[in-house]
């Protein structure tokens, strides 16, 4: 592990997990050898999201609130479709990293530090990071007739049990999975099991918008 790696932990592990973390992370990437930015770039954002921190370090304030809401304005839409560009390149990890590094570092567009550490923070609080090269060459599509036709011969009443499950309440995670696996291990063929977990996604997205436009009307609500 080299010297910024153990900063980079040090950081993640007892600093608060914010725009002034990223502020310091950015100087701390930006200073290494430049072989060593993209696995550092990686180690950043997966540290941001899933390292358990004691926030006990205390970090100077670079971008306060006020900054940080009208940067994230101006620059995080740029972010997002950039970084969204590079992800349906389908590059290798270190490609990936390597190319959105020298977008935050080097691109006219973020015409500032400031700018730069918020497309950093951008990138670290989106849910689509850390990112990973998929082998899309084997990926199963089809078009909307063959999906409905699937659908049926999987049957409504499967469908039914599956949201049933899935609504239900159980004392652990496990036992919940366990049923949809036992449905899952029924079906015949690959493509069925596809279809069926398309449901299962499609479940969690519509929990997901409810509990967003939910937050949304209570936030509406205490203004």
């Amino acid at each position: 592990m080299t010297n910024a790696n153990e900063k980079m932990n040090f950081l993640v592990s007892n600093a608060k997990a914010n725009v002034n973390l990223a502020a310091v992370c950015f100087q701390l990437i930006k200073s290494a050898p430049v072989d060593e930015r993209p696995k550092l770039l990686e180690d950043f954002f997966v540290g941001y999201k899933s390292t358990p921190t004691t926030g006990e370090l205390k970090l100077p304030i670079t971008i306060s609130d006020e900054e940080e809401h009208k940067y994230m304005i101006r620059y995080g839409k740029l972010v997002d479709t950039h970084m969204e560009e590079l992800q349906k390149q389908n590059l290798s990890e270190k490609d990936f990293y390597a190319q959105l590094w020298t977008f935050i570092c080097e691109s006219p567009v973020l015409p500032n530090d400031k700018a730069r550490i918020i497309a950093l923070f951008d990138c670290a609080i989106d849910k689509r990071l850390p990112y990973f090269k998929l082998d899309r060459d084997r990926v199963l599509s089809m078009e909307n007739e063959e999906y409905q036709d699937i659908c049926k011969q999987i049957g409504d009443d499967t469908f039914a049990k599956l949201e049933f499950i899935l609504n239900g309440d159980f004392d652990q995670k496990t036992e919940q999975a366990s049923l949809v696996v036992q449905m899952m291990d029924k079906m015949p063929d690959y493509t069925q099991r596809c279809v069926f977990l398309t449901r299962i996604i499609a479940h969690y997205k519509h929990e997901l918008l409810r509990m967003h436009l939910k937050m949304s009307v209570d936030a509406l609500a205490d203004d």
